[in-house]
């Protein structure tokens, strides 16, 4: 329906479930065919790996199609800017006209197309391409479609568990949120008490039993303090853990002098993680986060950790820092010297996120180097698997 708005099926199902509306941003009627139904419920599932690729800006609407990385976030105000075209939205140079785009998207977002997204080319006779950027050659297949259906283990309900005997998957247990889940088996290594929870026993009563035996009452405190501290990142689903030490300063004390290793760890078969390390001039630690998830490539893992990295710094009030990486090709792309579209179509919109926060963020700079200088981070995004 997206690619192929000729075709005699679509203009009928247009005309009577769409109106002004976008496929992307239709609402599922009470009064609709189980085919319509189903279109609407499985969108959610591809629509944010979709993306107008430009070309002379003539068939992509400017709402409503996904041409920007903040097009799910405005909507169409009026019949004349549910038919406005993005080429309308340049000047007579073939430039964005930035008073245009202030005046129909708000100063944020016109922003980001100013900053993020290269103008059409109103001269080409290349048409704009709908791409679907989770497949690398942009084409989308059904098999493509059902790997990004993926689900993350959690401590769940009685309804949950059913449904997952159901998909042959198992619910959580409480020791493995606490102890040997990626996240914490991670926070637990890089800890001071350096717990090497794979060696624990399974059942929770016994490996608590276990763990405090061998400590003090200074270990046992802190061993306390470690999981109320993994049991509100998990609450939460925060992505980030801050490093505490009696040497611990402020970032404002190392505006200048900051760096941040950034590394991910890819798996085709498993959990992808993505990790950084803040640092100071003197080696020390100052923050380090991580995540994990199903990513698409190797190349997808270290943008999103880059993103995840340049995210965390900005919000602790760091000004300048130089971020590390041995992905020369992000590299590149970051320093302006290779355009977003010509990588890997299922890391575009993040991609065009991580320029944007670099261009935003004027004293952060990315340099590459050898993946020998990268050893630790690289250990901790691996843990974060």
């Amino acid at each position: 329906m997206a690619s192929n708005s000729a075709a005699l099926w679509v203009q009928i199902a247009q005309a009577k479930y769409l109106k002004d509306e976008s496929i992307w941003q239709s609402s599922r009627r009470n009064r609709c065919t189980t085919l319509w139904r189903g279109i609407v419920d499985a969108r959610q599932t591809v629509q944010n790996h979709i993306v107008w690729q430009l070309g002379n800006g003539s068939g992509c609407k400017a709402f409503g199609h996904p041409w920007h990385g903040l097009w799910l976030q405005v909507k169409a105000s009026s019949v004349q800017q549910s038919h406005l075209q993005v080429s309308e939205l340049l000047n007579q140079d073939g430039g964005w006209d930035n008073e245009r785009l202030i005046r129909e998207f708000g100063f944020a977002t016109a922003l980001y197309i100013a900053i993020s997204v290269k103008p059409p080319s109103i001269n080409s006779t290349r048409e704009d391409m709908l791409i679907f950027s989770y497949a690398k050659n942009g084409q989308f297949t059904l098999k493509k479609a059902y790997q990004l259906i993926a689900t993350t283990p959690g401590i769940n309900g009685f309804q949950q568990e059913v449904l997952k005997k159901i998909w042959q998957t198992q619910a959580e247990t409480i020791s493995h949120a606490l102890f040997t889940c990626p996240w914490a088996r991670a926070l637990w290594i890089a800890s001071s008490l350096d717990l090497r929870t794979d060696q624990l026993p399974e059942n929770v009563t016994d490996l608590l039993s276990t763990v405090f035996s061998t400590m003090d009452e200074n270990g046992a405190r802190l061993i306390a303090n470690h999981l109320w501290a993994i049991w509100k990142l998990r609450c939460t689903e925060a992505g980030l853990a801050s490093v505490h030490t009696n040497n611990s300063t402020t970032s404002q004390d190392h505006d200048g002098s900051v760096t941040c290793q950034v590394d991910g760890s890819f798996s085709s078969s498993d959990m992808t993680g993505w990790a950084y390390i803040l640092g100071d001039e003197d080696d020390g630690m100052l923050q380090y986060g991580l995540q994990s998830g199903v990513l698409s490539s190797p190349l997808h893992a270290e943008v999103k950790a880059m993103h995840h990295a340049v995210m965390d710094v900005s919000k602790r009030g760091v000004h300048e820092c130089v971020f590390l990486t041995d992905c020369a090709s992000l590299n590149l792309v970051i320093n302006n010297s290779l355009q977003a579209d010509q990588l890997d179509w299922r890391v575009y919109h993040d991609l065009l996120d991580v320029i944007y926060l670099f261009k935003i963020n004027i004293g952060f700079k990315c340099v590459h180097v050898p993946r020998e200088q990268l050893v630790t981070v690289d250990c901790l995004a691996k843990f974060a698997r």
